[in-house]
C-alpha cells in the first residue's frame, strides 16, 4: 500500500520535484538497506561519480575507475532516473558518453548501435554483446556507483546478454539458419536470448565461423581469428551447431527440409534464409579471377588472406571498382603502402553519385586523388593480362586506343550478387530474385523467414519495397527475424544505417534509392579533409534519407528525426527554412518524448540489478 502511494505521487508530481523527493527521502534509504546486505568479504567498491547538484537533465558522463582512462562507466540521467552501464560500445569500443540519448537508449557516436541504459542490452546493431550495468544511487548528496571487486579493473568489459538460455536436449524443435554471416549469427544468438531452447543449426558455405566482414576492405593486417564475432566455445556453451562448408542445394518447403550439395537432408520446424551475397565479377575478368595469381575479389575471408599474402611484394596495385569496397581498400592500402602505385578503375563516370549525390561523392574522389591514388572513371577493364601465371597488367580503353596499366596485384571490387538460386521460385521476386518478406520478415511460407541482403521488405518511409546490402541491416534483421521465429511479434521498422571509412568518415541513414531530389548543406574549410557536408534525399516532398561527411554527431540526430517523422519537407529546404541546426533542436526535444511512460517506477528509475 505504501509503495503504491509513492508510485501514485511519483506520477502526479512534476519531474524536478519528483527527482528531489526520490533522491533525498526514498532512494537513500533503499540504497543503505541494500549496502548492508553485501557480505564484507565481497563488498563492492563505491565510486563517487559526481555531486548530486551536478546532475542535469539528460546528462551523460564518463566516470573513470582507477588510473586507466579506458576503464569507464557511463552515467546517464533519463527522466529523473540515474543509470550506470559500461562506457564503451561493444562494436568497436566507441566512448558512449560522446553519443546521444534516445529515450532510454544510448546511441553509439560512431555507428549508431543502441543500448538500453536500464539493463545494458544491445537493442540495435551493429555490435554483438551487451554492456554491463551497475547499481547507482545518491548517498550524502553524492552520486555513487557500486562496482564489484572482480569488475573494478574492467568496468567496460562487454558481456553476454543475461537472458540467454542454453540448449534443452528434451526440446526437439529444430530451427535451421541458412547462412553463417552476421545475420545468421545474430539470429541464432537472439533465439537463445528470446528463450528458445530447441536445436539451432547454422549452415555456412564458408570454412570459418561468422566474422566481421566489414573489416575485409578496411584492415589488411587482421587475421580471420581476430575478427570472429564469437569463438567456438560460445557456440558450444549455448548449444548452437555451426556447420562449416555446408552448402545448400535446395529447399523443399512441402517436406520442411533443407538439402545440402552432398545430398544430406536436414529437417526443420522453422527456417531462416540469410545466405547473403557473393562477389559480382564482370564477364571479361572472370577467367583472370579464377586462374591468374594475385587477381582477387574482395568479399570473404579467403580473399582477405590472399590479399595479405601478396602485399609484401606489391608495388603496382590496380583496383577495378570505385564504390565502397574499392575506395576503402584504396585508402587502407595507401596507408599501409605509401610508396605503391595505386590505380582505381571505375566504369561509372560519376562514382558513388547514385548513392551519395554529387557533393559528397565528388569530395570522396578528390581526397583519393590528393593522397596520390590515380582515379580513372567512365571506363571498364578490357582485360587482365598475365605472364607465367601471374598478373602483369590491366588493359583499359582510351579515346585514342588502349592503355596498359602495370600491375602486380589486382583487386576486383565490382559489387555483390545475392545468393538465392537454392530457394524455390514461389518465394522469389521474378524481377531481381530477392525474397519478399512481410513486416515480421516472414515469407509467403509462414515457417520460412528471410533477412539481410536477400530480403525485400516494405518501408513505410519510402512507401515501397527496399533491399539493402549493408552490415547493420543484416544484423538487425537477423535479430528481428529470430524474435518472430521465437513467437514474439517484433515488426521490422528500423532505419538502415551504414558507414564507410575512407580518408573521410561517411555515414548514411535511411534510403537513397528512389530519390528524386537532394539538397546538400556544407561547412566549408580551407582544408579539404575538414570540409563537412550533409546531403538530404527526398522522394516527392518527404525526406527519406541523409548522408553525412565530416559532421560529428549529425547522423545520430538525423536518425532520430527520420525515425520520429519530423524531418523538414522538400519545400522547407527550398524556402531556406530548414537546416541541420533546426533539425538538431527538434531531435533534442524529442529524444526523450516517451520517457514519461516510466515516471514513478522506482525499479526502472533507480535500481540496476
Amino acid at each position: 500500500m505504501w509503495q503504491g502511494h509513492i508510485n501514485y505521487w511519483f506520477i502526479m508530481l512534476s519531474s524536478k520535484f519528483c527527482r528531489a523527493i526520490t533522491r533525498h527521502n526514498f532512494v537513500s534509504k533503499i540504497w543503505a538497506t541494500r549496502v548492508r546486505n553485501f557480505s564484507e568479504s565481497n563488498k563492492p567498491q563505491r565510486i563517487v561519480a559526481c555531486k548530486e547538484s551536478e546532475v542535469t537533465d539528460g546528462m551523460m558522463r564518463a566516470v573513470q575507475v582507477g588510473p586507466n582512462p579506458d576503464n569507464v562507466i557511463l552515467l546517464a540521467e533519463v527522466n529523473s532516473g540515474l543509470y550506470a552501464v559500461g562506457g564503451k560500445c561493444s562494436h568497436y569500443g566507441a566512448p558512449l558518453h560522446m553519443g546521444f540519448m534516445n529515450g532510454y537508449n544510448v546511441m553509439c557516436p560512431w555507428h549508431a548501435a543502441e543500448f538500453d541504459v536500464r539493463n545494458g542490452e544491445m537493442t540495435t546493431s551493429p555490435g554483438i554483446k551487451s554492456i554491463p550495468k551497475y547499481k547507482v544511487g545518491v548517498v550524502n548528496k553524492e552520486v555513487v556507483i557500486e562496482v564489484p571487486n572482480d569488475k573494478k579493473d574492467n568496468v567496460a568489459q562487454y558481456i553476454n546478454n543475461r537472458r540467454m538460455v542454453k540448449r534443452d536436449p528434451n526440446n526437439e524443435t529444430h530451427f535451421v539458419i541458412v547462412g553463417g554471416g552476421t545475420a545468421g549469427h545474430m539470429a541464432a544468438e537472439t533465439l537463445r536470448i528470446e528463450g528458445f531452447t530447441g536445436k539451432i543449426t547454422i549452415l555456412s558455405k564458408e570454412n570459418h565461423l561468422a566474422y566481421d566482414r566489414v573489416l575485409l576492405s578496411k584492415n589488411f593486417d587482421a587475421s580471420v581469428d581476430d575478427i570472429l564475432l564469437r569463438k567456438q566455445d560460445f557456440y558450444d556453451e549455448f548449444g548452437i551447431e555451426f556447420r562449416k562448408q555446408a552448402e545448400v542445394k535446395m529447399i523443399v518447403p512441402d517436406q520442411k527440409q533443407v538439402v545440402l550439395e552432398n545430398g544430406e537432408q536436414i529437417p526443420y520446424d522453422k527456417l531462416l534464409l540469410a545466405s547473403g551475397s557473393v562477389a559480382r565479377v564482370p564477364p571479361q575478368v572472370q577467367d583472370a579471377v579464377a586462374n591468374i595469381k594475385n587477381v582477387v575479389t574482395i568479399r570473404n575471408a579467403e580473399d582477405h588472406k590472399k590479399i595479405k599474402e601478396s602485399l609484401p611484394t606489391a608495388k603496382d596495385i590496380v583496383i577495378i571498382g570505385g564504390s565502397f569496397l574499392g575506395l576503402e581498400a584504396a585508402t587502407s592500402l595507401r596507408r599501409k603502402l605509401p610508396d605503391a602505385n595505386i590505380t582505381i578503375v571505375e566504369f561509372d563516370p560519376k562514382p558513388l553519385e547514385r548513392i551519395f549525390a554529387h557533393d559528397i561523392a565528388n569530395l570522396l574522389i578528390q581526397t583519393q586523388i590528393s593522397k596520390g591514388n590515380r582515379v580513372i572513371v567512365g571506363v571498364s577493364a578490357k582485360s587482365i593480362n598475365q605472364e607465367n601465371g601471374k598478373v602483369k597488367s590491366v588493359t583499359i580503353p582510351t579515346q585514342t586506343g588502349e592503355e596498359e596499366i602495370k600491375a602486380d596485384l589486382v583487386l576486383v571490387a565490382t559489387g555483390a550478387q545475392i545468393v538465392t538460386d537454392y530457394i524455390p521460385p514461389s518465394l522469389l521476386n521474378p524481377k531481381d530474385k530477392s525474397v519478399r518478406v512481410n513486416e515480421l520478415l516472414q515469407t509467403s511460407d509462414p515457417n520460412i523467414y528471410a533477412c539481410g541482403d536477400i530480403a525485400s521488405f516494405h518501408s513505410e518511409l519510402t512507401n515501397s519495397y527496399e533491399r539493402i546490402e549493408h552490415w547493420q541491416v543484416a544484423q538487425t534483421q537477423g535479430m528481428r527475424a529470430a524474435s518472430n521465429m521465437a513467437g514474439k511479434r517484433h515488426e521490422y521498422d528500423d532505419l538502415p544505417f551504414f558507414w564507410s571509412n575512407q580518408w573521410l568518415n561517411v555515414q548514411f541513414v535511411g534510403f537513397g534509392a528512389g530519390k528524386d531530389w537532394s539538397f546538400t548543406e556544407t561547412k566549408n574549410d580551407p582544408d579539404l579533409f575538414k570540409v563537412g557536408k550533409i546531403t538530404y534525399y527526398f522522394k516527392g516532398d518527404n525526406c527519406i534519407g541523409a548522408a553525412v561527411c565530416n559532421w560529428p554527431g549529425a547522423i545520430l540526430r538525423l536518425r532520430i528525426a527520420l525515425a520520429k517523422g519530423f524531418m523538414p519537407s522538400k519545400n522547407d529546404f527550398i524556402k531556406g527554412e530548414a537546416n541541420f541546426n533546426t533539425i538538431s533542436e527538434k531531435a533534442k526535444e524529442n529524444a526523450c518524448s516517451h520517457c514519461a511512460d516510466y515516471i514513478g517506477n522506482d525499479n526502472d528509475a533507480w535500481t540496476i540489478l
